[in-house]
C-alpha cells in the first residue's frame, strides 16, 4: 500500500531534500518501496524587467511530498481498523489505519 507521507523542511531547500532523500533510497537499495519523491510546483508567468517570463514557483515552501509501501501486519474488523508496519530506513513503523482510509490493489 503506497501512502502519501509530508516532509517539513526549511524553505528554500526543497529541492536539496529532495535530492538526498532520493540519493539515499537508491543507495541503501530501497526504490521498490518507494513511487514518488516530489516538490509541488507550477507555472507562473511573471513580468521581469518589462518582458513576461514563466518560472517555477513553489505552491507549498518548506515542504517534500513522499509516495511509500507499507505491510498491513494486523486487522481489526469490530473497531474497522488495521494496523500497518511503514518501512522508514530499515525502522519498522506502526500505523493504525481506518478501514476508509485504505483501498485494495489488484
Amino acid at each position: 500500500m503506497f501512502r502519501w507521507y509530508v516532509i517539513n523542511t526549511y524553505s528554500g531547500h526543497e529541492n536539496k531534500v529532495k535530492a538526498n532523500l532520493e540519493h539515499r533510497i537508491d543507495s541503501m537499495g530501497q526504490r521498490l518501496r518507494f513511487r514518488r519523491v516530489v516538490v509541488p510546483t507550477e507555472q507562473v508567468i511573471e513580468t521581469k524587467d518589462g518582458q513576461k517570463v514563466q518560472t517555477e514557483k513553489r505552491i507549498l515552501p518548506g515542504y517534500v511530498l513522499v509516495n511509500f509501501d507499507g505491510e498491513i501486519v494486523e486487522v481489526n474488523p469490530e473497531q474497522q481498523k488495521l494496523k500497518v508496519l511503514v518501512d522508514i530506513f530499515e525502522r519498522q513503523v506502526p500505523v493504525e489505519l481506518g478501514f476508509d482510509q485504505v483501498k485494495k490493489i489488484d
